[in-house]
């Protein structure tokens, strides 16, 4: 029925306004800047940890100013899915390669994305050595 749709399409009216209402009376700025700094530490973590012990190895990368993610780029390595298994298997450290975020088959496949929203400066150090240790080790040919 159409109602039906509607409400799984859109809530009611009334559904819509409660939370509006209690929201815009709250001050979250100070909420949304200790997230800020939270992801930003997180960020930050990230990157030095990766410029310590992966940059060295050929890891570019972007530095975002946003968001929960930063996109590297290993020239020379053009199949990180096969590196992902690889990396998952002797090194127990999985990685996310950038090649499925590409609409055109065979673009991206020298990419990784690496996540830092969940990741404390402990496991950034640790992930990027580790990372570090399957690049050394990874050979093309292997399957």
């Amino acid at each position: 029925s159409h109602l039906r749709v509607s409400n799984v399409i859109g809530l009611p009216g009334f559904s819509q306004y409660m939370p509006c209402d209690f929201l815009k009376d709250l001050d979250l700025a100070p909420y949304f800047e200790r997230l800020q700094k939270a992801y930003r530490t997180r960020r930050d973590a990230l990157v030095a940890a990766l410029e310590r012990h992966v940059v060295p190895l050929g890891l570019s990368f972007d530095i975002p100013e946003g968001g929960f993610f930063l996109w590297g780029r290993i020239p020379g390595l053009n199949d990180m899915v096969r590196f992902a298994r690889f990396a998952v298997e002797t090194e127990k450290i999985g990685i996310i390669p950038g090649t499925i975020f590409f609409p055109t088959k065979g673009k991206g496949l020298d990419t990784i994305r690496f996540s830092f929203a969940k990741v404390t400066p402990e496991m950034a150090e640790e992930g990027a050595l580790r990372l570090a240790r399957a690049l050394r080790t990874f050979t093309p040919g292997e399957a």
